[in-house]
């Protein structure tokens, strides 16, 4: 089953507010008035109708449409012949961050919205998980306790930057996405150890994202995470 990403077939309540902003209901109201109609109300018509026009045409226009941006990991390849080394570590996402949304430009003057963070979480426990022996969530990174008990040498923590553009007037999702991770490590007593960035563009043509819109983001992160991965593999240890 596609997706629907034309802007002419726009959400019905649009397009009636569109139709009813001429049919007549204002020319009815002026003749109980018993002001002048037809030929000679043109200009009190138009002064009633272009505000409704105009009203119901920026509703239209800039909707935000949500899309997914964490690619497959199921598809991505195992760790089998990569470093796994016998440490444990942890990660930890914000609980703002893992709830924020977040909007940036798509096609057609629409934009899309999604979740980073949330999205993103898995790919990075993914990648953690091919270097390292056991990663843990945490809930908060100063629980001494629950990093002593599980013996957690570094903590890691993932910033991510967005943006999305589209070259496409008639359909929404972005033909281009731009996804940068910084992440930084910290070992057990909260000392910086490690930091790398990685920027990673994807592209796709309305062929390729008529049954997955987000398509774009998830090569971008696909590339981020691969490169990413590479850097994990020369963490000192």
């Amino acid at each position: 089953m596609g997706f629907e990403f034309h802007r002419r077939r726009r959400d019905s309540a649009c397009a009636g507010a569109l139709s009813g902003a001429g049919d007549g209901t204002a020319e009815g109201a002026l003749r109980r008035q018993g002001l002048p109609h037809g030929a000679e109300a043109v200009n009190p018509l138009r002064a009633f109708a272009l505000p409704t026009i105009l009203a119901a045409a920026a509703a239209c226009g800039g909707c935000a449409h949500t899309i997914r941006i964490a690619p497959d990991t199921d598809r991505w390849p195992t760790a089998a012949g990569e470093r796994r080394a016998d440490v444990n570590v942890a990660y930890y996402v914000d609980p703002a961050d893992r709830a924020r949304t977040v909007t940036t430009p798509g096609g057609g003057g629409d934009k899309v919205a999604y979740a980073p963070y949330k999205d993103l979480e898995a790919p990075l426990y993914r990648v953690l998980s091919n270097v390292f022996g056991r990663v843990y969530p945490l809930s908060d990174p100063n629980d001494a306790t629950f990093i002593a008990e599980k013996s957690i040498r570094f903590v890691f923590r993932p910033h991510f930057e967005t943006n999305s553009s589209s070259d496409s007037l008639l359909t929404w999702p972005p033909t281009e996405f731009t996804l940068t991770i910084e992440v930084d490590a910290v070992d057990a007593a909260s000392r910086p150890v490690w930091k790398t960035r990685a920027t990673g563009v994807g592209r796709a043509s309305y062929s390729e994202f008529k049954h997955d819109p987000g398509l774009a983001a998830k090569r971008a992160a696909e590339q981020v995470f691969g490169q990413l991965n590479g850097e994990l593999l020369k963490f000192p240890q």
